[in-house]
């Protein structure tokens, strides 16, 4: 099962495509009103970012920033102690290279599986999965998610090629490219 965090209107598109191309998926967000559409798709409900972590293989977050990422990581029932180890959790989120960095290595402690994966893009090709996708961290984890992102046009987010990276410079190549302004959110 795909677990899915933050339904803004990136992460609510994202995780539109992916329900719509068959996968199970367990959705949370802040205020449920925004799941209701995928709820009505058959996306299931968690009532929090631990109830997602326990029921889901792998875990995207589409975050604003980097303190709604702590908090859903480890506020009160966060994910990221609920994961199991060796899950995968990817995040989508809109935050900085030492940010990244540090939610990695809170992963690797606890055996989780971390990529980084921003996009280049806004609401309407993440609504058509157009995305372009930077992915920073483990090829070996990337192929974990290859059948749900990287199959060209059966994939549910992204027609485009994924350009693979470290951590670091995926993060400091967007900083540079969109110069501070980017808005776009990521998703892997």
């Amino acid at each position: 099962m795909i677990g899915f965090i933050g339904l803004g209107l990136m992460g609510s598109r994202m995780a539109r495509n992916l329900l719509e191309s068959g996968y199970e998926l367990i959705v949370h967000n802040r205020t449920k009103e925004k799941a209701a559409p995928l709820l009505e798709a058959g996306a299931k409900w968690a009532n929090s970012p631990k109830e997602a972590a326990e029921q889901a293989d792998v875990l995207f977050t589409m975050l604003a920033h980097p303190k709604a990422v702590e908090a859903a990581a480890f506020g009160e029932n966060g994910f990221l102690h609920h994961l199991s180890p060796e899950k995968l959790w990817v995040d989508c989120s809109t935050v900085d290279p030492s940010f990244t960095r540090q939610m990695a290595e809170e992963a690797r402690k606890r055996g989780i599986h971390f990529l980084d994966a921003p996009v280049s893009g806004s609401v309407i090709p993440a609504e058509k999965g157009e995305l372009v996708f930077f992915v920073g961290g483990d090829p070996k984890d990337l192929k974990k998610v290859e059948p749900v992102e990287c199959h060209g046009e059966s994939d549910p987010l992204s027609r485009r090629k994924w350009q693979r990276n470290s951590h670091e410079a995926c993060r400091e190549s967007n900083a540079r490219s969109f110069n501070g302004s980017f808005r776009g959110g990521c998703c892997a």
